[in-house]
């Protein structure tokens, strides 16, 4: 509906949203808003991702558009802030990103369908797909410097050329050690990417490919302490991987439709060898899936800990807040649901009373 809606977490007793931005609009002009960031450093402060190829910058208090920068004729499906809030990375599933528009196309995506940035805020990858046969032995994978000057045409300092397919997911590990990224060719590839500091552009060595999943990976997570790498796919199951053996820690399967998103509780994990997943990776894991469902799962039991069941159409996003305490999902039933961690049982549902959704 072009709108976003801001809510107060600590105030339990309202599920209406405290802000709405903007807080006019004309129906006929309202463009689907597909991100939103934070700033890292501004609270107050917000960026949004439109249908429209715009990207914009809100006052949250105040309720004013700071910006507004029109950048493609295609949709923008997410923006990013890096660490330190100085730029705002945006991605488009035509063309390209808007960090990374060269007017050589060489160095572009023809569709951009994820990117991440590093811990330290210096490296950008993105992942996509080329279309055609001249542009593919360029890569579907990129990094790139964010520090580079961008008053002058931008380029990758590497192609990575080892997927065979398009990309739908790419991550960097906290540590900054490795870059692993997922798609369409049911790989999940994994490059060493310490030498990137010292020379850039010598090429980052793959360390691990991982040929387990059975239809394309939709996303990637690392752990906190950056010792696993949990992938999700179209082929109903999560899947959590060993870092430093490569072993395949535990199959998470169980939805019966795909895997849209995944979550790892920022637990005390030790990240030592000869012990069990709880103890190398964190103890919790969260699925959500089109089949509607929410999994929490303890990686030592090997099987799902719990099922929740509210949503009534399929679940696209799930994550937990910072001391593991509750998780929240947000579905195609236009509901955001705030669940316990421990337990299970809806803390709360936030849904803006004026909107009356089909369910």
């Amino acid at each position: 509906d072009g709108l976003v809606r801001i809510w107060d977490l600590q105030d339990r007793n309202s599920a209406a949203p405290v802000r709405q931005l903007p807080e006019q609009i004309d129906e006929e002009a309202a463009q689907t808003v597909y991100g939103v960031t934070f700033h890292p450093e501004n609270s107050k402060q917000l960026a949004t991702a439109h249908h429209d190829g715009s990207f914009k910058v809100w006052d949250i208090e105040s309720g004013e558009l700071i910006s507004e920068t029109i950048h493609s004729e295609n949709p923008l499906l997410d923006v990013a802030y890096t660490d330190d809030g100085s730029q705002l990375i945006s991605a488009s599933p035509l063309q390209h990103g808007a960090c990374c528009a060269g007017e050589d196309q060489r160095y572009n995506h023809a569709y951009v369908y994820d990117v991440a940035i590093s811990e330290d805020g210096r490296w950008l990858a993105t992942a996509g797909k080329e279309t055609t046969e001249a542009v593919k032995d360029n890569g579907a994978v990129k990094i790139w410097d964010l520090e580079s000057d961008f008053s002058r045409i931008p380029l990758p300092v590497q192609s990575l050329k080892e997927n065979t397919d398009g990309v739908w997911a790419v991550a960097f590990s906290p540590d900054g050690r490795w870059l692993a990224a997922g798609g369409e060719d049911k790989k999940v590839i994994v490059w060493d990417i310490t030498g990137l500091e010292e020379n850039p552009r010598a090429e980052s060595p793959v360390v691990r490919t991982h040929f387990d999943h059975t239809n394309t990976i939709v996303e990637l997570r690392f752990s906190a302490n950056s010792r696993c790498l949990i992938s999700a796919g179209l082929d109903r199951t999560a899947k959590v991987w060993d870092m430093e053996t490569g072993q395949l820690l535990v199959n998470l399967a169980g939805h019966t439709g795909q895997v849209q998103g995944i979550a790892m509780i920022n637990d005390e994990a030790t990240g030592e060898q000869e012990l069990s997943p709880e103890m190398i990776c964190g103890e919790h894991v969260a699925t959500v899936s089109v089949d509607g469902t929410v999994r929490l799962w303890t990686l030592g039991a090997t099987s799902e800990e719990m099922t929740l069941v509210e949503h009534t159409e399929p679940v696209e996003s799930v994550d937990f807040d910072s001391v593991g305490e509750q998780v929240v999902t947000a579905g195609d039933d236009g509901r955001t649901i705030s669940w316990d961690a421990e337990d299970g049982p809806m803390l709360f549902e936030l849904v803006d009373p004026t909107l009356e959704w089909e369910r």
